[in-house]
């Protein structure tokens, strides 16, 4: 008698056992199932894109993401031979939001030719890119060849604007934007151009030419139109009537 109770003990022991080793395992997935639901829920983090659509609709291969921080600025990232960083007021941007620095063409952030720098700009929210930014931001870039009398130059809505309030001194330039921007810096102070040219020396000559009394639409093509005007300064400047601009009327235009 006494050996078969401590049977029913010994069963009743592994019953209470395999009771808690069941209530245990049942607790352990119930924590585990809310300890996932709770990462999922507090995982916000976007992927780092690795490409962006530009303006023009072509696919860019990113260089550099730079979180917007609350305190207004960051360290600078280098690019390059460039080095990189955005500003703005403290509290613009939240925390989920990031700036991409991307390729245009070439090199990164390179000079096309001598006297060229160029690279697209954009900010995302999350996984969406920005249509437009909630807060201007400027944007500083140094190391670059840039030089002074630089001129910033955005594409945005299918047409080129000269940047205001942009300033460029010998190896950086800093500028602002709110949207997102092919950015061309441009030293205006080489190239000839004459009739056919079409590049973003001809928007500047275009924008020079109507400054000083000879307005012509800003095409970025050095039409019949731009040509008249052209000579129509000269010929008021004491320069010679050639239908082309070169270092003489380069500098009699103001640069």
């Amino acid at each position: 008698m006494r050996r078969h109770v401590f049977k029913n003990k010994s069963c009743a022991s592994w019953l209470v056992v395999g009771v808690a080793t069941t209530v245990v395992g049942s607790i352990a997935v119930t924590l585990l199932a809310w300890s996932t639901e709770a990462a999922q829920a507090t995982d916000t983090t976007s992927p780092v894109p690795t490409s962006v659509t530009s303006p023009a609709g072509t696919s860019l291969p990113v260089l550099a993401v730079v979180p917007l921080l609350d305190t207004g600025g960051q360290t600078p990232v280098t690019i390059g031979r460039c080095r990189v960083s955005v500003s703005y007021p403290s509290g613009s941007f939240s925390s989920d939001e990031v700036a991409v620095f991307a390729r245009t063409k070439g090199t990164p952030i390179q000079a096309n030719g001598a006297n060229r720098t160029t690279f697209f700009f954009t900010v995302f929210q999350g996984s969406s890119q920005l249509a437009t930014f909630p807060h201007s931001l400027r944007v500083l870039v140094a190391g670059c060849p840039i030089k002074r009398g630089d001129v910033v130059y955005s594409w945005r809505s299918g047409l080129w604007h000269q940047v205001r309030g942009a300033h460029a001194a010998t190896g950086h330039a800093d500028f602002p934007l709110s949207a997102p921007s092919i950015v061309e810096l441009i030293h205006p102070s080489e190239p000839i151009l004459h009739i056919g040219s079409s590049d973003l020396m001809v928007v500047y000559l275009q924008l020079l030419l109507g400054r000083n009394g000879h307005t012509v639409p800003v095409s970025g093509v050095f039409d019949q139109a731009t040509q008249v005007a052209l000579n129509g300064y000269q010929s008021t400047h004491g320069l010679p009537s050639t239908s082309a601009v070169g270092p003489a009327t380069w500098r009699s235009l103001g640069n």
